[in-house]
């Protein structure tokens, strides 16, 4: 059961110890308290949706700067379904238009796109006080011979030196983004000599 908090925006869970449904005399054993409060663009002056939960900033990326994320990195983890498990494994990519391509030779990456075309690609990168994440949904299709060579327009190159004759393209139908203020106290203790 969740019950909004009357001044704030914070929501209580209550979980009974067993699988048993909620009734009116079940007692719970924990309780999961989740404050969030949403700062809207309108109020704060910032281009992107900011979201505050507790003292940890995350905005979302704009389009054109998840793009633009996409452009500056060459290396990121694709997500496929092959036959009833999930894979994900790293690939480098490189984007063509508004669609990314990366080559692969045989093997379970390109069974995995041939028989279900739906994927997830993720990207990321973080610094000293940021991180970025930019995550693509859509389908892949391997590019017959007539569009492979879109792939030779691009920085696309393999970095093991493995023959991958086979270029695959994701045409994204959703692309996110997200921008993470860091607060890592550990990183910033020092071990000093004495």
């Amino acid at each position: 059961m969740l019950l909004q908090g009357q001044r704030s925006r914070s929501w209580y869970g209550l979980f009974p110890s067993s699988d048993e449904a909620l009734g009116p005399l079940t007692f719970a054993t924990s309780v999961l308290v989740l404050t969030v409060e949403v700062r809207h663009s309108k109020y704060n002056n910032n281009p992107r949706g900011v979201l505050m939960a507790d003292e940890e900033l995350i905005s979302e990326l704009t389009l054109a700067e998840c793009w633009d994320m996409l452009r500056a990195e060459e290396f990121g983890r694709l997500a496929f379904r092959l036959v009833d498990e999930i894979h994900i494994t790293p690939i480098n990519y490189a984007v063509n238009g508004e669609t990314l391509l990366f080559r692969t030779a045989e093997g379970n990456k390109l069974l995995g796109v041939l028989m279900s075309s739906a994927v997830a690609f993720e990207i990321d990168s973080y610094g000293e006080d940021r991180a970025r994440s930019v995550v693509v949904r859509g389908d892949a299709r391997l590019l017959p011979e007539d569009e492979a060579h879109r792939a030779e327009n691009t920085s696309l190159r393999s970095w093991v030196p493995t023959l991958k004759y086979n270029v695959v393209e994701i045409a994204p139908s959703v692309v996110t983004g997200r921008e993470f203020s860091l607060s890592r106290p550990w990183m910033h203790l020092r071990l000093t000599d004495s």
